[in-house]
């Protein structure tokens, strides 16, 4: 067990596990314990977050009422309301590792100790603590901040093990063994002894903590019958990277507050075009039927301001002609729908029509093809806000082919070893992808993915078709070719960023899979 005195308490993150209303359907909710449970666990959230330190959220669900996916009472408690920044992840385990994308959350963000809280005591929170402990995390268990409630005796009616009987058991079973028994108190004092995330605070009155960081607004323009599609799966994307602690502020704009799509959906309630459109700002123009929409002048005069302004246009299917009606593709590269880029061309002489690309970016103009490759445009987007775990982690949660640019091979490591089921297997990925220069050992990737050496072996190669060591050297490469593309590295530097020993290694790793030595791409004109 590794103990957490041998961690820094800076290390630690906070687990609040399954404190959902779903508990509160049984008539076992009144013989609860723990009668300041929700004060505890309140004050721990607060401390951790004056502490600069990350609290993740989880919630159990299964075929027991309340706990039903789709049922009401699924939801946190009300005392709780998460910031953006904070994960909610939802498992249908007994543990927060096995199910979720826990593991590579707490590698990318550097955690190696935990505190647990939640309910119940000895089911889920004392799972968890066993689990964590096993793959080599310190654990604060918080035996005031744990709930349970009194277990019959299914061998003998009538009879049952009482909370305190359960406490004390839970408390006996885990010391010295898998966690330090701790309470509330005791542990907002030590995090408050902390050295300040930020300034130095005022003995007499604290400073709030830093406000959160702004989410990136993605803004999409809705024209009259705009296509379901081309609107839901981007926006989908961009909605779903909140919760892998990456937010953005989603919200559809019209020069008309109702716009009727081309299904006959009425979409209402929509924003006016806004007018401080700028830099750090992202515009998205969903598709619509050419032959019966007409896109109002109001629309096309904001895009080319926002675009003017500093802002990302984007375009999925069809929304590239709107680009082109605002002057937006002239002389660009551009592409849309298969079926419409002879017709793209011939409307627009001065813009550089591709064909079989899913999408195109030229000059902070990006256009896709049709309605699918909208996700894929939107899963490129967020690699590059956020590195390929969050766009690996978004396409895993939407249940889609994570692609990259028709213009780049297709015999690509993100491309071909993603669409697999095993939940094990993908939290590996998503670490390895996260950190190519990493030299993990097998037994630690174990402990990622909750598995034995042996199996994880087995699992992988059953999965992907590869080793965990061919599927390594792939990203390293894939990485390789990436930053040899920056004038200011040094090829030892490009060696040293992706896990090689040294310069000689990557030569000969490369050689083996180009037929030659790594070598830099010619400049591309300053158009990616």
């Amino acid at each position: 067990m590794l103990k957490p005195e041998d961690v820094p308490l800076a290390q630690s993150a906070l687990l609040v596990i399954d404190v959902q209303d779903s508990f509160k359907v049984s008539p076992r909710w009144e013989r609860r314990s723990t009668p300041d449970f929700e004060r505890n666990v309140a004050s721990l959230v607060d401390a951790y977050r004056a502490a600069g330190l990350p609290v993740l959220y989880f919630l159990h669900t299964d075929g027991d009422p309340g706990f039903e996916p789709g049922s009401p009472h699924l939801k946190l408690m009300d005392f709780l309301a998460p910031r953006t920044d904070e994960p909610v992840l939802t498992k249908q385990t007994r543990n927060c590792f096995t199910s979720t994308p826990l593991s590579p959350i707490l590698l990318a963000r550097g955690v190696r100790r935990l505190a647990v809280t939640g309910i119940q005591m000895e089911q889920c929170c004392e799972t968890t603590t066993r689990v964590a402990a096993d793959l080599g995390y310190a654990v604060d268990f918080v035996l005031d901040a744990t709930m349970t409630f009194p277990i019959p005796n299914w061998d003998v009616p009538g009879e049952e093990l009482g909370v305190d009987a359960i406490t004390e058991r839970t408390a006996y079973a885990l010391r010295h063994r898998f966690a330090r028994i701790t309470h509330a108190r005791q542990l907002v004092a030590e995090l408050a002894a902390l050295p300040p995330p930020g300034p130095p605070r005022e003995p007499a009155r604290p400073a709030p903590p830093p406000p959160p960081r702004p989410a990136p607004r993605v803004l999409f323009a809705l024209a009259p019958g705009v296509e379901v599609m081309d609107l839901a799966g981007p926006m989908q994307a961009f909605h779903e990277a909140a919760g892998f602690g990456h937010p953005y502020a989603v919200t559809s704009v019209s020069p008309t507050p109702t716009v009727r799509t081309a299904q006959g959906l009425e979409l209402a309630g929509l924003a006016p075009l806004p007018k401080d459109v700028g830099p750090g700002d992202r515009v998205v123009v969903p598709g619509y039927p050419l032959a019966t929409t007409r896109v109002p002048p109001a629309l096309l005069s904001w895009l080319r301001a926002a675009a003017n302004a500093g802002a990302q246009v984007c375009a999925v299917c069809t929304g590239a002609f709107a680009l082109g009606e605002a002057g937006l593709l002239d002389g660009r590269r551009c592409t849309t729908h298969w079926r419409r880029t002879q017709e793209l061309q011939a409307r627009f002489p001065r813009a550089r029509v591709l064909g079989e690309r899913l999408f195109v970016e030229d000059a902070g103009v990006v256009t896709s093809a049709g309605i699918s490759a909208g996700v894929d445009m939107a899963l490129a987007l967020l690699e590059r806000d956020g590195g390929p775990l969050l766009a690996s982690s978004v396409a895993r949660e939407m249940v889609v082919y994570l692609r990259r640019d028709g213009a780049q091979s297709q015999d690509s490591v993100y491309l071909d070893f993603q669409t697999h089921l095993n939940p094990g297997v993908h939290r590996v990925q998503q670490y390895l992808v996260a950190h190519p220069e990493a030299k993990a050992t097998l037994a630690e990737l174990g402990r990622v993915a909750s598995m034995s050496e042996r199996n994880l072996t087995r699992a992988f190669r059953r999965a992907t078709g590869i080793s965990v060591h061919a599927y390594r050297e792939r990203l390293r490469l894939e990485r390789a070719k990436g930053l040899l593309r920056n004038p200011e590295l040094t090829v030892e530097a490009v060696a040293e960023a992706c896990g090689y020993a040294d310069v000689r290694q990557l030569r000969r790793v490369w050689t083996a899979a180009h037929g030659g030595p790594p070598r830099r791409p010619p400049a591309r004109g300053g158009k990616t």
